[in-house]
């Protein structure tokens, strides 16, 4: 799934070992070695990590807007299955409709959920609750993604064409599309202030 694609892509990578760092681990294992014991590895530097994602930079498939929201799509269907946010408002539901909560538990009263329930049935209530409760999954899991996006070599550009899209179609807050473009902003701000030297060459240039 797109989701796990990235996922994996940010979590395996292979070391970068120099010739100095190579030959000093290999004098540890041969040592320890001919004295029968445990190796001790050297700490592994984190800048010489080459993470998967590395390599899939420039796969056209991050710069398509079909791809990020089928991601979207789905990490909101996960986020409210796995919070049963949707599923207890159903329930109060449908408990309004049948007027009682007796049963609620059995096999037949969830079938019954599941075949009869629309949107007409929540009380204004709850379809306040329900639309609050969405908005919020939504806001959390667009911010991820338009992080991942840049994260993947898209432009700001994108990653707040994305935004913007994505909050008209779910019905956002203004104020909730105003801080995941501001969010925005500040990681661009934060990836220049982490690469000087690239920053200098572009001045320089």
């Amino acid at each position: 799934t797109a989701k796990m694609c990235m996922m994996l892509s940010q979590t395996f990578f292979v070391i970068l070992e120099d010739t100095a760092l190579k030959s000093e681990n290999d004098d540890l294992h041969g040592a320890a070695k001919s004295e029968n014991v445990e190796p001790q590895s050297l700490p592994l530097d984190r800048n010489k990590r080459i993470y998967l994602k590395s390599r899939l930079l420039s796969h056209p498939i991050w710069h398509d807007n079909e791809f990020w929201d089928q991601a979207l799509f789905q990490c909101v269907s996960e986020a409210l299955t796995q919070s049963s946010v949707m599923n207890n408002l159903q329930t109060a539901a449908m408990v309004s409709k049948v007027g009682t909560n007796k049963h609620k538990t059995s096999a037949n009263f969830q079938i019954r959920k599941a075949e009869n329930l629309s949107w007409h049935d929540f009380s204004s209530d709850q379809r306040v609750k329900a639309a609050s409760q969405l908005h919020t999954v939504v806001f959390s899991q667009l911010g991820a993604l338009a992080h991942s996006m840049l994260e993947f070599g898209c432009s700001f550009d994108d990653a707040a064409s994305f935004v913007r899209r994505l909050s008209v179609r779910h019905q956002l807050p203004i104020s909730h599309r105003t801080m995941l473009l501001q969010h925005l902003k500040e990681s661009v701000i934060a990836q220049i202030k982490a690469s000087p030297v690239d920053t200098r060459q572009k001045e320089t240039d």
